[in-house]
C-alpha cells in the first residue's frame, strides 16, 4: 500500500476495506387521526464519503513526521490502497499508538477519507 510515493507498513489484520455511509435520514412528520403507526419519512443523500483505516508503523522519526505533517496540513496524495483500490484521500484522523523503543518502530492508527 501506498500513499502518494510512500510505501506504507501495515500491522497485520488491521486494515479496513474501503466503506461509505449510506445517507439517509427519518423525518418524524404530524402523526395520523389514530396516532398507532408512526408517521416518518425517508430522506435519501446518497452516499457518505469513502474512508480507509488502519494500524501500521514507521521506523524513523522522520517518516512518522512526514504522516503528522501531512494530517495537520490536510495534504490530498493518492492512496493505493489493496485490491487495486485507488482514490485521492486526506489523512482525517491520526494517532500514534506506541514507540517500540528497542526497534525504533513507531505504531499509529489511520483514517483517510475521500476528498
Amino acid at each position: 500500500m501506498k500513499w502518494g510515493t510512500t510505501n506504507l507498513n501495515v500491522i497485520k489484520d488491521s486494515y479496513l476495506l474501503p466503506f461509505a455511509d449510506s445517507v439517509i435520514n427519518v423525518i418524524s412528520i404530524l402523526p395520523g387521526a389514530n396516532n398507532i403507526a408512526p408517521a416518518t419519512v425517508l430522506q435519501q443523500g446518497g452516499r457518505g464519503r469513502y474512508q480507509v483505516a488502519f494500524d501500521g508503523y514507521v521506523k524513523t522519526y522522520a517518516e512518522y513526521q512526514a504522516l503528522l505533517d501531512d494530517y495537520i496540513e490536510k495534504t490530498q496524495k493518492t492512496f493505493e490502497g489493496a485490491n487495486g483500490f485507488s482514490m485521492t484521500m486526506i489523512i482525517f484522523d491520526f494517532k500514534p499508538k506506541s514507540m517500540k523503543t528497542f526497534s525504533s518502530k513507531i505504531e499509529y492508527s489511520i483514517t483517510l477519507v475521500e476528498v
